[in-house]
């Protein structure tokens, strides 16, 4: 009869982390289609991109590009082109019509471009080289920055730009960009969760603590958005919870993984360093028990 009811409280215990589970999917995705809405509605005085990501997701379209060889898909063949000059800008916005080019945005303050659409990317390319331009970027519009077409985000590693290049072949859109984070955001409650019980054994403050992070404004952000911030949470916590369980060669695995997503994930060491010493220092205890 105990077996039974700890057996139910079990299972009730997890129906009400699906459903937590369940409400954080719902306002994270709802936030991002959200600001991808508010960022669309606003163009041309706004592009799409929220925060950094305008820098991660220039980049990971110029890794796709450029590394992989590929290029976005999106709604309409649509593309940037960079010009050397003005002069050469100038030319090409004349020459458009004749192309059957549609100009969607010309008023780029930082670099020579115009965000263009046509019936194929093949009629793109040919106005392209008609007009001398020394770079096509396909898919969503480039950010207004110098050398946003060259821009690789080299001071952060990469695999972050890696996820969200491969959501561009979905669809190079503002939604598309921010799936990985809201699965990232899915593995910050699930881990939270795992973790309280292991330090409280206690469902009831696990089940607590979780609801919390999954509907905690900073929490629905960062999950919302195409940032590296919400990578490191996940894989810390997931680091954190295999150190819990003494797997710390684990754990440490999971700590260099999420050093590939940015480099301040290499701090968690430091208390994982000291988790190891406590370890060590307990197997050498029982070794000298033993031996007395």
């Amino acid at each position: 009869m105990v077996y039974i009811m700890r057996l139910n409280e079990k299972i009730f215990s997890y129906i009400l982390l699906i459903l937590i589970i369940a409400v954080n999917i719902w306002l994270s995705v709802s936030n991002a289609l959200f600001l991808e809405h508010e960022e669309v509605s606003r163009f041309p005085h706004a592009k799409g991109y929220v925060s950094d990501e305008v820098w991660y997701v220039n980049a990971a379209r110029n890794i796709l590009r450029n590394i992989f060889n590929s290029i976005p898909n999106i709604d309409k063949p649509k593309a940037t082109l960079i010009y050397t000059s003005n002069e050469d800008l100038q030319r090409a916005k004349s020459l458009a019509s004749l192309y059957n080019i549609n100009i969607i945005y010309e008023s780029f303050t930082k670099i020579n471009a115009i965000y263009v659409e046509s019936k194929d990317y093949n009629n793109i390319k040919v106005f392209a080289n008609k007009t001398n331009a020394i770079d096509v970027i396909y898919g969503w519009i480039l950010a207004d920055s110098g050398d946003i077409n060259k821009y690789m985000n080299f001071e952060h590693p990469p695999t972050a730009k890696y996820l969200i290049a491969l959501t561009m072949l979905f669809e190079d859109r503002p939604f598309f960009w921010r799936v990985p984070s809201i699965i990232m955001g899915v593995i910050v409650t699930l881990m939270t969760y795992f973790i309280t019980y292991t330090i409280s054994k206690s469902r009831e403050i696990s089940l607590i603590a979780t609801a919390f992070v999954a509907v905690d404004p900073m929490t629905r952000f960062l999950s919302s958005i195409a940032i590296l911030d919400i990578y490191i949470a996940a894989f810390t916590l997931i680091a954190i919870y295999l150190a819990l369980k003494d797997r710390l060669k684990e754990a440490t695995l999971v700590l260099g993984i999420a050093s590939t997503f940015k480099f301040t994930a290499l701090i968690a060491f430091v208390p994982l360093l000291f988790l190891y010493i406590k370890y060590v220092m307990r197997q050498t205890t029982r070794f000298l028990d033993v031996l007395s």
